[in-house]
């Protein structure tokens, strides 16, 4: 059975992320797949999530210890580095207001078991 989202809401834990968070970003991104039935378009690697951390704060959430979401930000300075099409997209298409910072990479697992 599902737990309501009242229920959820307060067991959930915000967070910036750390490097021993990575493994759970990791699972949650490859699950979430398009190829998986999820929406997410493109796939970083460990070093990728690595570096960005260490460039802008990334967000996980938590429930019950068990990570149910992320939210991953790049700068440009660290996405000429490493382009990923869709961040490149992005940041094209708002190129007029000359953003520094994008938040390209964003997930949230709504569906938690109750024990």
């Amino acid at each position: 059975m599902q737990q309501n989202c009242n229920s959820m809401a307060q067991n959930i834990q915000i967070k910036v992320a750390n490097a021993i968070d990575l493994d759970g970003i990791l699972k949650l991104q490859s699950q979430n797949q398009i190829s998986q039935g999820g929406t997410l378009s493109a796939e970083l690697s460990r070093n990728q999530i690595k570096e960005m951390m260490t460039d802008m704060p990334q967000i996980v959430a938590y429930v019950n210890d068990i990570m149910v979401g992320f939210i991953l930000t790049t700068s440009k300075a660290m996405h000429k580095k490493r382009q990923v099409p869709i961040v490149e997209a992005m940041f094209t298409s708002y190129a007029g207001l000359n953003p520094t910072f994008m938040v390209p990479f964003a997930l949230a697992r709504h569906i938690v078991e109750k024990d």
